[in-house]
Parts: C-alpha cells; sequence; structure tokens
C-alpha cells in the first residue's frame, strides 16, 4: 500500500475519498484514515472502510450503533404503510391530494418511498422515511388535517429508532459533491435543489459532519421569521467551525416565508440570486 508521505500524520493516513474533496492536512484537516486488524483501512472521517490493498473501493459505511431490526417491520406494527403513487382508498387520495398542494408530485411520492397511516397514532399523517445504512431509522410523520395538533409527531427513541438530532431528512438522495440546501422541514426540503431537513432551527455536530462531508458547498435556507434568522447565523457558524474551508452561504427568505411557502421557482430564484 503506497501513500503520500506528505499526507501522513503519524499512524494515520489521508482517506482518498476525503482527500478527492481537499480534506487534507495542508487545508487543515487532520488525517482520519486507520488500519483495522485484518487490514483493512478505516475512515473516521466519512465513515467508510476500505479493502486491503484498495484504497478506492469502498466495502460499506460502518454505522457505530447497529441496528439489529430496520424499522420497516416496526412501521408495520405501528399501522404505517406504503403509499401508493395511484391512490385506491379515499384516505391514499386524500394524502396525495395534500402532498401535491405542498409541491411534491406523484413521482416523488413513488421515488421517496412514502407511507401513510389509516389508523393507530399516526393515523390522517404522511410519513417520510429517513433512511441510513441499515434502512429506515427514523420518520416524521406530518399531519394532512387543517388544525390537527401536534403537526408532527416522531417515534421513539430507543430499540431501532434513532433520535431526531441524529438523521438528516434527503441526505441519502443528495447529490455529493455540489451544493446541498439545508433547510428546517420536508417540505422546504422538498422544493429546493439538493434540499436537506434538519427538523428544525438547531443542528447537532452529527448532522454538521454528516452533511460537510458531502457537500462542496452549503446554503443554508431557514424561515424567513426572527427566529429563523437567527438560527441561520448560529448554523452557519457550527458548519464554519467544523467546516472551515468550506463554502457556506446563508439564504435569507422574505419575511416571514419559507421555501416551501414560497414554491420551487421562487425558492430556487432567491437561491440564485444570493449565491455568487
Amino acid at each position: 500500500m503506497k501513500t503520500n508521505p506528505r499526507y501522513e500524520v503519524g499512524h494515520r493516513r489521508v482517506c482518498p475519498r476525503c482527500a478527492e474533496r481537499g480534506l487534507t492536512p495542508d487545508r487543515g484537516h487532520v488525517a482520519a484514515l486507520k488500519t483495522n486488524a485484518d487490514g483493512s483501512e478505516y475512515c473516521f472521517r466519512c465513515g467508510v472502510e476500505f479493502a486491503p490493498g484498495n484504497y478506492r473501493i469502498p466495502m460499506f459505511v460502518r454505522n457505530p450503533t447497529p441496528v439489529v431490526v430496520t424499522g420497516e417491520g416496526e412501521m408495520e406494527q405501528l399501522n404505517i404503510h406504503p403509499l401508493p403513487s395511484e391512490p385506491m382508498t379515499r384516505i391514499q387520495a386524500e394524502m396525495i391530494t395534500y402532498l401535491n398542494r405542498r409541491h411534491i408530485t406523484t413521482g416523488m411520492v413513488r421515488a421517496w418511498g412514502l407511507y401513510y397511516a389509516p389508523v393507530g397514532r399516526y393515523s390522517n399523517r404522511v410519513v417520510f422515511p429517513c433512511y441510513g445504512p441499515n434502512g429506515i431509522e427514523f420518520f416524521i410523520a406530518r399531519s394532512v388535517v387543517y388544525g390537527m395538533e401536534p403537526k408532527i409527531l416522531y417515534p421513539p427513541k430507543g430499540g431501532v429508532w434513532v433520535g431526531k438530532s441524529e438523521v438528516v431528512w434527503g441526505l441519502d438522495r443528495a447529490q455529493a459533491g455540489g451544493d446541498i440546501t439545508v433547510c428546517e422541514g420536508v417540505f422546504d426540503a422538498a422544493v429546493v435543489p439538493n434540499g436537506v431537513a434538519i427538523l428544525g432551527k438547531s443542528v447537532s455536530a452529527k448532522q454538521v459532519t454528516a452533511i460537510g462531508i458531502r457537500a462542496a458547498r452549503v446554503n443554508i435556507m431557514l424561515d424567513g421569521d426572527d427566529a429563523g434568522v437567527e438560527a441561520s447565523r448560529v448554523v452557519a457558524g457550527r458548519f464554519r467551525t467544523m467546516f472551515p474551508r468550506l463554502r457556506i452561504n446563508v439564504i435569507r427568505t422574505p419575511k416571514d416565508e419559507d421555501p416551501s411557502s414560497m414554491g420551487p421557482e421562487s425558492a430556487l430564484s432567491c437561491i440564485l440570486s444570493q449565491v455568487g
């Protein structure tokens, strides 16, 4: 195995996947590739394990907390079922109609694998799954009934379900190596290019890391209210602290507007007008 001496730091070396994105010691990043007992190489930054003698073919993304049972089986027990893009019942039709009003097409329903609950605790809600290495690890159940509270329900933490601060909705579909637009909610992320949702106004270190290692530039586009403006400043600060060489843009939405209420065309125009 050959390594570049310029990028060697002690017993760690630079992961080629990270090096391709410029995450090297000469640019302020600590080398994170270590050798396992079996001769494979593991990168602590991006979570990829490489086969012995071949740094460029990832074997799998290591999950620090392996999940034995995936969320799909648990969802069935919660009366949560796949939502067909072509509805066959009244409640399915109501779900599709609601999603269409929120700029989510039937093609997106099919591609994203959305769910719904006809009965039980999560009834009258569209369910957006969050995918990880082991399948569905979290979900967001959004009410489709006006005035129904709470608007959003999450699965109980523990067992197969991780916490809200441990996931980024849409990141599994976001194109790596380009712009990633960080939004608050799933409907906001659905209307912007390469959008992801941090599920609130705050961001955890795990979420920052997951987004930062995949993006060439991060556009932070939270809601346009006063709380959203302040949260954008804080979120941008966390990204700049953890990824000082990553390009960060704060996209200001109109007062009391959010990407979802603006719609896809206006949201895209807003991004293009503020990104140099």
